[in-house]
């Protein structure tokens, strides 16, 4: 199936150019099968007052993906905010590859992290196992459908003389089945070329020389990747595909090849927001979320206010009616820096050379250098990428009976049985990549 849809996450880990005179925490003893316990949350300035005060949670399989959707909202709003053209990021792949690192993570850098993955409510001091079990198990679930393809795996590249604690390499292989590599990061063309050819293989060619170039003083590099590959409940038919208009501004319009089928659809109206939301659902209980505001410069409003209880406010409202659909065949191919983003939730200290990175080796004078994604999305007649979201036959709102996408919007995508929040993007010109 041409449709597809591909995530790539990369962490790398430096030695810190100058050494610092503030050495991170003091190395914990290890326990095997165990996250570090959690310090208390940094205090941060933009923090509201009332969080320091709630109550712990218990943690589950059900309430980590909410949080984690939540996560996936904050972090694409970060993004929103810097950038005005088209966005695609995948929040679980980026959770995936630091919830691995924090394997070796202790103190306030850990709690950092914790903090930033809106994970820092729930006790895991009692039960410091529980967490990477818990991602052990969302990933086993998601991805055993086999009704479409979603494939989640981690490796890493070492330094041949970088020491890596025995502790992190079982519990990261035990709970994220990571893959271990050694290279000589000083001879950086051939290293590069290396991990490029690795990476197009384990993404089946989807992402290809991701590296231009290699840091020598790179020690560690670590990796995530999520493919998925659907089809459409209801395929699209490319007879019916024609050039249309999608209106990218006020004074701007382009020219896509607009994609049309009617079928029964869930969909609602949200009249606080202005906005359509409709879903189109993939083989397997899989579907793809698209908000679209009633006016083409009003995406912003709408991402604002994103989060895991609106979308479920809108699933809760929808309504399953016979339309007309009309929607641009697209691809994206985009790739960020994610670490300014990730400073912005409140994920400081790896980053600097007060980094503490006990739990994955004796080495000191670290720091996370980079955290870069890398996402391809490919939207055709037979298919794209999705995960699923639940309907009831309740709605407030009376659609019309014909859905246009010609002007920019927003989609998710949502694995239906837990209920989290795979992919997120806005569309505002489907003939940019």
């Amino acid at each position: 199936m041409k449709a597809g849809l591909c995530f790539l996450l990369l962490i790398e880990l430096c030695v810190e150019a100058s050494v610092s005179s503030t050495q991170g925490t003091p190395p914990n003893k290890e326990s095997e099968g165990h996250f570090p316990p959690s310090s208390p949350a940094p205090r941060d300035a933009a923090q509201k007052p009332s969080l320091a005060h709630k109550a712990q949670e218990e943690l589950t399989i059900y309430n980590l993906t909410a949080k984690s959707t939540d996560f996936g909202f904050n972090l694409y709003r970060t993004i929103a905010d810097k950038h005005d053209e088209n966005i695609f990021i995948s929040p679980l792949s980026i959770t995936f590859a630091l919830a691995s690192l924090m394997l070796g993570t202790r103190g306030l850098t850990y709690s950092e992290i914790l903090q930033g993955l809106n994970l820092h409510l729930f006790n895991d001091t009692d039960k410091p196992h529980l967490l990477p079990s818990l991602f052990r198990k969302l990933k086993d679930n998601i991805t055993r459908n086999e009704d479409f393809v979603l494939e989640q795996g981690s490796f890493s590249f070492i330094h041949q003389d970088f020491p890596i604690k025995d502790a992190f390499l079982n519990l990261t292989q035990r709970y994220f089945d990571m893959e271990f590599s050694n290279l000589d990061f000083q001879n950086a063309s051939n290293t590069k070329k290396i991990i490029n050819s690795y990476i197009t293989k384990k993404t089946k060619g989807k992402i290809s020389n991701l590296f231009d170039e290699i840091d020598p003083q790179t020690k560690l590099i670590l990796a995530d990747y999520i493919q998925f590959k659907g089809k459409w409940l209801y395929p699209f038919n490319p007879a019916f595909t024609e050039l249309d208009t999608f209106y990218v501004s006020k004074y701007h319009s382009v020219k896509v090849p607009m994609m049309f089928k009617t079928d029964k659809i869930s969909s609602t109206f949200d009249e606080t927001y202005q906005c359509k939301v409709v879903k189109l659902p993939y083989r397997g209980g899989a579907s793809m979320l698209i908000i679209m505001p009633q006016r083409e410069s009003d995406y912003a409003s709408i991402e604002d206010h994103l989060s895991a209880e609106l979308v479920e406010k809108w699933l809760a409202n929808m309504k399953h009616r016979k339309m007309e659909v009309f929607f641009p065949k697209f691809k994206l191919d985009q790739k960020y820096k994610m670490h300014k983003f990730l400073q912005d939730l409140g994920i400081n200290q790896i980053f600097s050379g007060k980094a503490n990175l006990s739990g994955l080796t004796d080495e000191r004078n670290l720091k996370l250098t980079q955290v870069t994604q890398r996402a391809v999305i490919e939207v055709d007649e037979k298919g794209t990428e999705a995960a699923a979201v639940t309907v009831s036959e309740i709605t407030a709102y009376s659609m019309p009976p014909i859905f246009r996408v010609d002007h920019p919007f927003l989609m998710a995508i949502y694995e239906e049985s837990h209920k989290i929040m795979l992919f997120v993007g806005r569309v505002t010109d489907p003939t940019k990549f």
